[in-house]
């Protein structure tokens, strides 16, 4: 009997990316015309190679997210999306904890943006860096506005938050 694979090897991945490629037909039909199917396949390989720990998740857990990512059609490149793996507990209630990885699929800033951009609804959309020693007020309700001055005549100290706003093309903000 042959030894397992050593984890994070091209033989202990190989599985998971032949499923990948033998979902190829089922992807295509998930993804936008712009993206072709063989180039998402080959980006979702290669995140597998790159990340070990995503031969631990159940493959029911990484087909599942690739088809989530195809029918958002963002790419799994670590840019647009990623595959993360998470521990969850899968123990019934009042059982022991049984834990169990499983690979998601998380957008990206940028692939948020390029769902926004590729909606056909979008007008502007900007992202700022609020430090401690700006002028940074907001409200909230059915009027909600942002005021964020940034000081210019001396240091801006730390990071302490960050926002959006995109703008549709009716007005309305998101």
């Amino acid at each position: 009997m042959a030894p397992n694979p050593k984890p994070g090897t091209a033989v202990a991945v190989a599985p998971l990316k032949a499923s990948v490629a033998k979902m190829e037909g089922e992807l295509a039909k998930c993804l936008p015309p712009s993206v072709p199917s063989a180039k998402f396949v080959r980006t979702v390989q290669t995140a597998i190679g790159l990340n070990p720990d995503l031969e631990q998740c159940t493959t029911d857990s990484v087909l599942g997210a690739c088809m989530k990512a195809a029918a958002d059609g963002l790419i799994l490149d670590g840019r647009e999306a990623a595959l993360v793996v998470y521990s969850v507990n899968i123990a019934k209630r009042n059982e022991q904890a049984k834990w169990e990885k499983r690979a998601q699929y998380m957008p990206m800033v940028s692939g948020i943006i390029k769902r926004c951009r590729n909606s056909g609804e979008l007008s502007t959309i900007s992202a700022h860096v609020v430090y401690e020693n700006d002028e940074f007020n907001y409200r909230l309700g059915d009027d909600e506005r942002i005021i964020h001055v940034p000081r210019l005549d001396g240091p801006r100290g730390k990071v302490i938050l960050a926002y959006a706003i995109a703008k549709l093309k009716d007005g309305s903000l998101m």
